[in-house]
């Protein structure tokens, strides 16, 4: 069977990590990562600024774009074998394997590029960005890396739904796939309910087991609770992408798509104005360790929607509306295929720019003025769209994405195509 690639998951990846490229310069450089400087923004402009606000919070997106290629590649590939229980193991170690790699660069960017924040009551600074911004070598905690950051959360929501997929599917349980929707729908839908719960119950006890340095304890919490991007409810996300890629993978229709897609997210925006009027709705809840399950209802119910809209946009009409959706969005491609590279290099890029950057203000604090804020996030977003396209010209190489690509090859055979770019259509394989 031929393997498509699916350029709406890159549009969508794409998107995020411009949203992000403005976010993280604006919250860690010039508002120091401080949820109170919400408190001194009108309530007008907190209005007006809502649709930025929100989208601010879909690192979600990753996880489900991910659940949707996880799932399509895996399931397409143990078709072809005809249900092989060889390349069922391949396809495990696969997920494992890429996991493993992500949570490292997690521990990476923790230890030397993350943007200092508080977290647990402190104040902390990585190595290489905290150097920079201070001028000398900071202290660190091992604590700092107990923090859930993107590549974290999409280690262990890739593992958690590759181990799924992998039970569900061996020994011919590919055919089954009632059984799939069931039980990866059923999962998906008892976490973000269950979500709360278990966070009124566990968060404690993690900070506890942080505070008292037993550092195993934290880490089991962590790799269940732990904040920010806890694996639980965020794995929902990457199991709602994975019905998305079994749908593609199934060749299901785009009556199917619209009727789930659309269907499932306006459900889920009903259950978040149901829980907002009955608990109210605050902008600082967003920026929460542990986000509310409501403000889950509101974004997985978004991300649903826009990821239908975007992949009828992109599969489900004529070539020549795909061919303009394509040329378009280029720049988001660029983005999205090398998303991780730049979630874990963005904040030391953007503190190198800003060493340049505040001697034209005469000042070693960031100005909170427009005029000072707007010129430095479009400098940042113009520098990244010329890197991605030099880099382009390249093949991306030594990226995490290319590395990932390169180790799967050499360890498991699986070759890809996911690094190149095009603008004509987005039928080839991958």
């Amino acid at each position: 069977m031929q393997r498509k690639r699916f350029v709406y998951l890159d549009v969508f990846r794409g998107f995020i990590i411009f949203i992000m490229l403005l976010v993280h310069p604006l919250v860690g450089l010039m508002y120091g990562s401080d949820p109170g400087a919400l408190n001194t923004v009108s309530i007008w402009v907190l209005v007006l600024c809502a649709p930025f606000a929100i989208v601010t919070t879909w690192a979600p997106v990753f996880a489900l774009t991910s659940g949707t290629a996880n799932a399509y590649v895996m399931f397409m590939m143990l078709k072809d074998a005809e249900h092989d229980p060889v390349q069922a193991r391949r396809l495990l170690f696969r997920g494992l394997l890429n996991g493993v790699m992500l949570y490292l660069f997690s521990v990476m960017s923790m230890s030397f590029l993350h943007h200092s924040m508080e977290f647990n009551g402190k104040w902390h600074h990585t190595l290489l960005t905290g150097y920079m911004v201070r001028g000398a070598m900071p202290s660190f905690s091992p604590e700092f890396l107990f923090f859930n950051d993107a590549l974290a959360f999409l280690s262990v929501t890739g593992i958690l739904t590759t181990i799924l997929l992998h039970l569900l599917w061996r020994n011919g349980g590919i055919e089954k796939l009632w059984r799939t929707y069931i039980v990866v729908g059923g999962l998906a839908i008892a976490m973000l309910l269950a979500s709360a719960w278990l966070h009124d119950r566990l968060d404690v006890l993690f900070f506890h087991c942080l505070d008292e340095k037993r550092w195993l304890s934290a880490f089991a919490l962590k790799s269940f609770i732990g904040p920010r991007f806890s694996p639980v409810p965020f794995t929902a996300y990457a199991l709602a992408g994975a019905l998305f890629g079994v749908g593609l993978a199934n060749g299901a229709g785009p009556a199917t798509f619209r009727r789930f897609g659309y269907g499932s997210g306006l459900v889920l925006l009903a259950l978040f104005a149901v829980e907002a009027a009955r608990t109210g709705f605050h902008f600082v809840e967003l920026t929460w360790n542990t986000v509310p399950t409501k403000i889950h209802f509101l974004d997985m119910g978004l991300i649903v929607i826009v990821a239908t809209l975007l992949l009828d946009l992109s599969e489900f009409r004529s070539s020549g509306c795909r061919g303009k959706l394509m040329r378009w969005t280029v720049i988001l491609q660029r983005f999205g295929r090398v998303s991780l590279s730049i979630f874990l290099t963005e904040t030391f890029v953007s503190v190198l720019l800003l060493k340049a950057y505040l001697p034209l203000w005469g000042t070693d604090v960031f100005p909170r003025q427009p005029q000072a804020i707007v010129p430095f996030l479009a400098i940042v977003v113009l520098l990244w769209a010329c890197i991605v396209s030099v880099w382009e010209r390249y093949g991306y190489r030594y990226g995490i994405e290319w590395l990932l690509i390169w180790l799967n090859q050499k360890l498991v055979g699986h070759a890809s195509e996911r690094l190149k770019i095009s603008t004509a259509d987005n039928t080839s394989t991958d």
